[in-house]
């Protein structure tokens, strides 16, 4: 199964180029076209998502919006924040945040698509086993666990 990226950004020109580059080098991608779709899709397909690039600034809401909700719904899922913003103390206050990287736009494709497979190819989602990440799971998602535990015991 491929890997799959949510990209979220306000523009939508942006949304379409980056969608044509992803889909290039063989990943699945979904699109939002604000901060609010993005979350709403986050929190109806959390499982679905192996990274999420978004944009910093998305008025009413930003990037940090995107990275709440990602640790909340699932842990596993890396991020990756893209802005024209250089010092910018949204961007300093998302990065606290631990995403994989940020990228400055403008950028190359070359630069979009190592950045990907660099956050894909993280060691901390490689060495977990199947098991491991099922329990991972369990902790980080316990909204949705508990619902599949429900529907299993009333079997």
């Amino acid at each position: 199964m491929g890997k799959k990226i949510l990209v979220v950004d306000d523009e939508e020109s942006i949304l379409i180029t980056l969608k044509h580059i992803i889909e290039k080098e063989g990943f699945d991608c979904d699109m939002a076209l604000s901060a609010e779709e993005g979350i709403q899709k986050l929190n109806e397909n959390s499982c679905s998502y192996n990274l999420v690039i978004t944009d910093l600034m998305m008025y009413p809401l930003t990037a940090i919006d995107i990275i709440k909700t990602v640790k909340d719904v699932n842990s596993l899922i890396d991020i990756i924040i893209i802005t024209g913003f250089r010092g910018s103390p949204i961007l300093d206050k998302a990065m606290k945040l631990h995403p994989c990287i940020e990228l400055f736009k403008p950028f190359p494709c070359k630069e979009l698509v190592m950045k990907i497979r660099k956050c894909l190819e993280s060691p901390r989602k490689n060495n977990l086993s199947s098991l491991d990440s099922i329990l991972l799971l369990t902790f980080t998602i316990p909204n949705q666990f508990a619902l599949l535990l429900e529907k299993l015991l009333s079997l």
